[in-house]
């Protein structure tokens, strides 16, 4: 499972750990059912089987770890969505200038000099009932990228906009290239 690597010895490697007196952190990753997932969909029965698979597997390695904890989390949620091509509104896409970054539920936009006002425009007009969008200064006063001092790449990093889903659509864009 993950990466190519069999589950077995990354299960030895955690149970090793349990045989000397130093205390160690193992972070394991897994492709799947991320991988699957995204091509077939949340609720198949290939994904069911791998959740099912997974689970009978790290239960069966928990029990026979003594004095360890463990912590299985999601990298990000996962739902079905629904692809809206960017590209299919050339009077938005005029104004960006750059592709976007990030991800496609949260979508991050450099926009051309003295554009910014229509874009926001275009955007609330188009996209508004789908998600919400942010000013960079916005997002980062709002707390959702966490509390604390922000690295100082974050302020390159962020574009002028940024868009969070707020449904199951998802903003898709190509240039065509790879």
């Amino acid at each position: 499972i993950g990466l190519g690597i069999p589950a077995e010895p990354l299960f030895r490697s955690s149970i090793l750990s349990q045989q000397n007196s130093h205390r160690k952190l193992f972070v394991v990753y897994w492709t799947e059912p991320d991988h699957t997932m995204h091509e077939q969909g949340v609720n198949t029965q290939d994904v069911q089987q791998l959740l099912q698979n997974i689970n009978d597997r790290i239960a069966e390695m928990s029990r026979q770890l003594k004095d360890t904890i463990l912590i299985i989390s999601a990298d990000h949620g996962m739902l079905n969505n629904e692809m809206v091509m960017l590209n299919d509104y050339p009077d938005v896409c005029a104004l960006l200038q750059r592709p976007p970054t990030l991800e496609n539920r949260f979508v991050n936009f450099f926009i051309k000099d003295g554009k910014s006002a229509e874009f926001s425009k275009l955007f609330e007009k188009y996209f508004s009932k789908d998600f919400v969008l942010f000013s960079k200064e916005e997002l980062l006063a709002s707390g959702i990228l966490g509390s604390g001092k922000p690295h100082p790449f974050v302020n390159e990093a962020l574009g002028e906009f940024q868009a969070i889903a707020i449904t199951k659509r998802s903003l898709h864009y190509t240039t065509g290239e790879r």
